[in-house]
């Protein structure tokens, strides 16, 4: 076929305006290998179609036009960098619109798929399945062919390279432009070998500028459109060649020779022998007939072997298998059907000839209880062999198709059952045109077609299953891959050599290398040495066969040298002979977990703010010790150690300041004892300490050196403290056997050396055991006392020395118990403040006072101040005043006949809080004295500050103020120095008119004692004042 050049309309422009209007010579850009458009001879130069038309364009013209011939990717970046002004033979594309501009199309270039002559059947893109099919690298046909689903193909460098493949075998299909396929094919003398199968597209020629270069592009077309056409016509005369003819079936055209060559022997033998011809003249008819029948069935068998050999599913198999077998085989219709196991109906899938529409709404079953499936197809699947009906017509099991089979012509049919792994699943039904058609040996090579077609089926099944398997693996690989990539833990592949095969990113940011360089380790080397013995028993306990996977704690160690705890959990992955292919393994960082563990063990077992051993590790320790001191017949000592005054710095200076010198007290405690000692604290400013193998002269020189230790000067923040400390002291095996006995000895010991003056030690004796059990006792019993009214208050006279007249009454408590009789106050409100009782009996001894000197005061006795002690625990309340003020008003008194006595010690023991609560009180109304005056060590600067009116005597200075001149001289003085603050005085505890005359004296203002009264119950004291006697008779000084 002869390519039509057919150049673009443009009016002709004359030589003389073109070459006024256009440079001397442009560089035009053309593929180096497009015969015979374009090619190189054996010397390089130059060559073809396109060469000699520019020469024309040249002498029409007058510009020279520079040819450069190279591959396509050099055109394209020539252009671009602006090295050439025109490209030819380049196809349009809107890709190429965006830099290029176009002429009109000049030229259609078909692109067809050639074949070798020996392969008949290929008409389409559907046929080239299972075939390799050689193309050019980079060509359009090589995108076109697999956007169709042709992914076998071979590419060449250039076409010369692709014809030469064709013509030695390499390849027997291939796709390329028409114009040099034709030249190349001509060349080399192979244009009967190979035939045009089918165009497989089209396309157009153009010659294109770089965009907006328009002046150029209508030079170049002018140009062209001045060549005559006389011209064109002898240069395609002398560069295109012949194109090849269209693909026949030389198969079949042979097989036809060959029957007419047999034909025409046939003819000869009857000419020179008519006589014998004649007598066999039906005979050769038939064995003509015959031949061709099984000519064309040969020729549907090669065609259905080469459709299996091409088809990857039985919806491209089974169309061509029904076409094949009509068009070659010679049948009239031919169809296959598939068996629907849910109801065993035969479903046509495929069907192709005359009579198609036979099977619309067509009912065949594979059952034999089915009226419908008693027919050759449903038989043949049921009985899973073929069925032969040589007479269609008058076959009684083809009585229902009969009126159907004589209008399409059917004289014979034939089912055949097909298979997949061996169980008939479908069966090939074919019409023949006549009857009797299928003798022996057709019936053989339909047999053997329907073998073929299962063989296919099997191959098909086993493609799906491995295409499934493939895609789930695929699929699984590709969930993995993703959760292998963007797992928050740890996770890497390693081989049985202990070497990475593949980490993820959370284990390479866990332990800090890269990936390359975890690469290039194994697990052991990042191991912690002490953990790698026993992750290499459980390691090779897996390549043993002994155990798949295991789970293991251990430590590894970081890029920077950080040790990190992980959990590891290895999994083999065996091979299907039962070897390992590699080891996964999955890695949580656990040492957030392991810290929290650890803290938790920390919190269990030492003090969080001196991280000295708590109570519960002190238990353990002394357990151990006293069982080893039991064995060994050992002593050991067991000290408690309480810090004195300690609460004072808390309160004044803070529990950040409290806390901090703890901390020091607990560094220097345990800095005095030795490495087998144990120091833990118990809470607050209380310590213990264990002294395994140690008599009481070692725990005594201990005891010492740790009184000597605490007491040193101390800095914290801008504060310099000194504090003492008290420390009891109880032996193994004479003060206890367990850790509880020991333990209480030892805290009794320790009071007793606070009650002694503190900053000293007491060994536990007999004696405080005794008093140990008293106290115990006492503190019960006191619990129970305000419910069984066990508590009183007695109350003594206060007498003012101007003129001897009852002024005030103190209201003293008492507490008489059945089983113990009358209690000392000096012994039972001790253990109160220490028990904590103190505040509920402190409430009930102001309320019972104060609703007493109301009764009083109603039932008309003159008003008199009711004088009530405080402890320290009640002072330090800070409710105190607002408590005060309740009872006051819910009683109903006057504040003005309420005293509060406070003791010198406590109001010094806080100056400042004591002010503030003083200060208090006093808005209230309330009068406050300070009782046992010169006992403490009072500051003058606190005393003028303090809110009272009254200062009382402690009895210790009244007692030998007629004897001892210096209790004189503190009496002087306090009655001076209260004289000189505006303060009153009254002294307690007076016995002797001595002692009331030495006070008179002085000047002191009120005095209470024996020597006027004692303590009086409500009725003795109601009963004194009910005599009348108010005034008592005062010594003539």
């Amino acid at each position: 076929m002869w390519v039509a050049l057919a150049p673009a309309s443009f009016s002709a422009t004359p030589n003389n305006d073109i070459a006024s209007a256009t440079p001397a010579s442009i560089k035009v850009v053309v593929d180096d290998n497009y015969p015979p458009y374009v090619f190189r001879d054996s010397s390089g130069a130059l060559k073809g179609y396109l060469v000699d038309l520019w020469k024309l364009w040249e002498a029409r013209t007058g510009v020279r036009a520079e040819l450069i011939a190279t591959d396509w990717a050099k055109a394209q970046q020539l252009m671009a960098n602006r090295q050439a002004d025109v490209i030819d033979i380049i196809f349009r594309t809107p890709e190429r619109e965006r830099v290029l501009d176009f002429s009109p199309s000049y030229t259609e270039i078909p692109v067809p798929v050639y074949t070798h002559a020996g392969i008949g059947g290929i008409t389409d893109l559907k046929a080239l399945h299972g075939f390799l099919v050689g193309v050019k690298a980079g060509d359009a046909c090589a995108d076109k062919l697999q956007a169709a689903g042709i992914t076998t193909l071979q590419a060449y460098n250039n076409y010369e390279a692709l014809v030469q493949a064709a013509v030695a075998a390499k390849v027997r299909v291939f796709c390329m432009d028409e114009p040099p396929a034709n030249y190349l094919l001509y060349r080399d003398r192979a244009e009967q070998d190979f035939h045009k199968a089918f165009i497989l597209y089209t396309g157009e020629f153009h010659r294109a500028v770089r965009k907006g270069d328009s002046k150029t592009l209508v030079m170049v077309q002018q140009g062209f459109a001045a060549i005559a056409p006389a011209e064109l016509a002898g240069l395609r005369d002398k560069w295109m060649g012949t194109s090849l003819p269209d693909l026949v079936n030389h198969k079949f055209s042979y097989v036809l020779w060959i029957a007419a060559l047999l034909i025409f022997s046939l003819l000869m033998v009857i000419l020179a022998l008519r006589y014998f011809v004649k007598q066999r003249t039906g005979e050769l008819k038939i064995a003509y007939h015959r031949l061709e029948r099984l000519t064309k069935l040969y020729a549907a068998l090669s065609q259905c072997n080469q459709a299996i050999v091409r088809c990857a599913n039985m919806a491209e198999l089974f169309p061509i298998i029904c076409r094949d077998a009509v068009k070659f085989g010679g049948m009239k219709m031919a169809w296959i059907g598939l068996v629907d196991e849910t109801n065993q109906r035969v479903n046509p899938v495929s069907s192709f000839g005359d009579g198609m529409e036979y099977l619309e709404g067509i009912l065949i079953s594979a059952d034999g209880a089915d009226p419908a499936g008693r027919g050759p197809t449903g038989t043949s699947i049921r009985e899973n062999q073929p069925v032969w009906c040589q007479d269609f017509q008058h076959d009684p099991a083809t009585v229902p198709w009969h009126e159907k089979g004589a209008r399409f012509g059917w004289g014979a049919s034939a089912s055949l059952p097909l298979h997949r792994y061996g169980v008939a699943v479908g069966a090939i039904t074919l019409y023949a045109g006549e009857a009797d058609f299928f003798d022996e040996a057709e019936r053989n090579l339909l047999v053997e077609m329907a073998m073929d077609i299962s063989y296919a089926l099997d191959n098909f099944a086993r493609d799906a299953e491995i295409r499934r398997s493939t895609e789930a693996l695929q699929l699984s690989e590709k969930h993995f891959r993703a959760y292998f990539g963007r797992a928050m833990t740890g996770m890497a592949a390693t081989s049985p050599e202990k070497n990475w095969i593949e980490v993820n990113d959370a284990l390479c940011e866990m332990l800090g290398y890269s990936r390359k360089e975890l690469m290039q380790m194994t697990w052991a080397d990042i191991t912690h040495p002490d953990d790698l013995a026993a992750n290499l028993a459980q390691f090779d306990r897996i390549l043993s066969g002994e155990i798949d996977e295991y789970s293991i704690e251990n430590r590894f160690v970081r890029k920077d040298g950080m040790i990190i705890h992980v959990r590891r959990s290895p999994r083999a992955v065996r091979k299907p002979d039962g070897s390992i292919d590699y080891i996964v393994a999955w890695v949580d960082d656990i040492t957030e977990r392991k810290q929290n563990e650890e803290y938790i063990q920390r919190l269990a077992h030492f003090d969080l703010l001196t991280g000295l051993p708590n109570r519960a590790l002190f238990a353990d320790r002394i357990n151990h010790a006293l069982s080893m001191a039991l064995r060994s017949n050992s002593k050991l000592a067991v000290m408690f150690i309480d810090l004195d005054h300690f609460k004072n710095i808390n309160d004044n200076l803070g529990h950040r300041i409290g806390d901090a010198l703890l901390i020091e007290i607990a560094m220097r405690l345990k800095s005095a004892i030795r490495d087998e000692d144990t120091v833990s604290r118990l809470g607050g400013d209380e310590f213990i300490v264990l002294l395994p193998d140690a008599d009481a002269d070692g725990a005594a020189h201990v005891a010492e050196k740790l009184l000597e230790t605490a007491s040193r000067f101390c800095r914290i923040a801008q504060h310099e403290l000194i504090v003492t400390a008290s420390i009891g002291i109880a032996m193994y095996p004479d003060d206890g056997s367990d850790f509880e006995a020991l333990s209480q000895c030892a805290d009794v010991a320790m009071y007793r050396a606070k009650r002694d003056g503190r900053n000293n030690y007491r060994f536990f004796t007999t004696e405080m055991q005794t008093h140990s059990a008293r106290t115990m006792q006492l503190e019960s019993a006191l619990r129970h006392a305000l419910e069984r009214n066990e508590l009183s208050l007695h109350y003594q006279p206060q007498i003012s020395l101007r003129d001897g007249s009852i002024v005030g009454v103190e209201a003293l408590l008492r507490w008489e118990n059945p089983m113990l009789g009358l209690v000392s106050p000096a012994e039972f409100i001790p253990i109160a403040e220490s028990s904590g009782q103190i505040l509920q009996i402190g409430e009930w001894v102001l309320r019972t006072a104060m609703q007493q000197m109301k009764s009083w005061m109603d039932d008309g006795i003159v008003p008199m101040t009711i004088a009530v002690n405080l402890s320290a625990v009640q002072f330090r309340h800070p409710d105190l005043p607002e408590l005060v003020k309740q009872i006051l008003d819910l009683v109903k008194l006057p504040p003005q006949y309420l005293e509060l006595e406070l003791t010198e010690s406590v109001a010094m023991d806080d100056p400042l809080g004591a002010i503030a609560v003083m200060d208090g009180l006093h808005e209230h109304g309330i009068r406050m004295s300070i009782d046992d005056f010169g006992t403490g060590y009072s500051s003058l600067n606190y005393l003028k500050r303090f809110k009272v009116y009254k200062l009382k005597i402690d009895q210790s200075f009244v007692r030998n103020i007629t004897d001892d001149p210096e209790d004189m001289a503190i009496v002087s003085a306090i009655i001076s120095l209260a004289g000189s603050l505006g303060l009153q005085t009254i002294a307690e505890g007076v016995e002797t008119e001595g002692q009331l005359k030495f006070l008179l004296e002085r000047g002191c203002n009120e005095v209470q004692g024996f020597y006027f009264s004692k303590p009086l119950t409500v009725a003795q004291f109601e009963d004194l004042l009910k005599t009348g006697i108010r005034k008592l008779e005062l010594p003539i000084l």
